[in-house]
Order: structure tokens, then sequence, then C-alpha cells
């Protein structure tokens, strides 16, 4: 797991919504709303085809 699947994996550790998981991403690596996006959404593809979030 990189960096930003961890800060994204201890963010979903509580209830949360995929907009709080990117405003988390933006914040801690202070990168734009379309790399955070994409980040995250490529995180939750991975745990989805893992099935390990539904």
């Amino acid at each position: 797991m990189n960096k930003s699947g961890k800060v994204i994996w201890e963010v979903m550790q509580k209830e949360t919504s995929v907009e709080e998981i990117v405003q988390a991403l933006k914040e801690v690596f202070e990168v734009s709303d379309e790399v955070a996006n994409k980040d995250v959404n490529t995180f939750l593809e991975t745990l989805k085809k893992h099935s390990l979030v539904e």
C-alpha cells in the first residue's frame, strides 16, 4: 500500500463519503481535485476487485 492508500484506508475506518476521502488526500498531499479523485477511485476499485469493500 502506498502513502495515499494508507491515508485513504485510515479515513475509511469511519463512515465517510468519497468526497471526504478526496478532501483528506488534498489536505495531506496538497494535490489537485483531479489527482485526488483519480487516486481515490483507483484505490477503491482495487479494494472492490479484491472484495474488501462493496
